[in-house]
């Protein structure tokens, strides 16, 4: 009997490829959120850095001038932070969506695995049966030679 050979296989090796390169993009996801989260960290630090200077100054007076630059500088910060901020959501949201993407892509490889073992199990059961026919036949014949040779 020839060998087993499944008829999708380029088509289960494409699948694998896809499942690889979607867990590329998971990677490259985790990636992007730990700078964002890093982004806002860094943000939130310069932000709490900038508040604790101006609470160590308070004993000194201030200038309208310091009050205006303090006041630009924290508004800057918020809003980087805030930007920050948004930028972590964006990257929790491809995240998600790569995951998925990759389940995905898991599944669809997973069931041609499975037709692939089906159909295995289908060809090892004729192999195994038209092994055992000729296993028989054999046998026959070799009863058929035994009882000529008794009846001479």
């Amino acid at each position: 009997m020839k060998r087993f050979q499944f008829n999708l296989e380029k088509v289960l090796r494409v699948r694998g490829h896809e499942t690889d390169i979607a867990m590329q993009h998971v990677a490259a996801a985790l990636l992007e959120l730990s700078r964002c989260q890093h982004g806002l960290r860094k943000a939130g630090a310069a932000l709490e850095a900038l508040e604790d200077d101006w609470r160590q100054q308070t004993r000194a007076r201030r200038t309208v001038n310091q009050w205006h630059t303090h006041n630009l500088l924290h508004e800057a910060l918020v809003e980087a932070k805030l930007l920050a901020a948004e930028a972590v959501v964006q990257a929790q949201a491809m995240l998600a969506a790569r995951r998925l993407e990759l389940a995905e892509a898991r599944r669809r490889e997973k069931v041609l695995e499975s037709l692939k073992d089906r159909q295995l199990a289908v060809y090892t059961q004729e192999s195994l049966a038209e092994e055992q026919k000729e296993t028989d036949e054999v046998a026959q014949n070799m009863r058929l030679v035994w009882k000529e040779a008794a009846s001479r």
